[in-house]
């Protein structure tokens, strides 16, 4: 699974999932508020969106990257 680094169209910068983006990659479904540890096993366990997530515009991808481990 391919990890993206993007900013939405508000400034806000974030790790999203590569299926988390639309087939155009102009916008990226969100999650439902969650606390930051649900978010993170979101990402960890590959989680798909589903129909109760919204879309949000993307201004930019940053970074692209096959793995959610730190560089060390």
């Amino acid at each position: 699974m391919s990890y993206k680094i993007v900013e939405f169209e508000n400034a806000e910068v974030v790790v999203i999932l590569e299926s988390w983006l639309t087939p155009n990659r102009k916008q990226a479904y969100w999650p439902p508020p969650t606390d930051c540890l649900s978010y993170t096993r979101m990402l960890r366990k590959c989680q798909d969106a589903d129909d109760t997530w919204e879309t949000y515009p993307i201004a930019r991808i940053f970074y692209e990257t096959d793995t959610a481990e730190e560089d060390t």
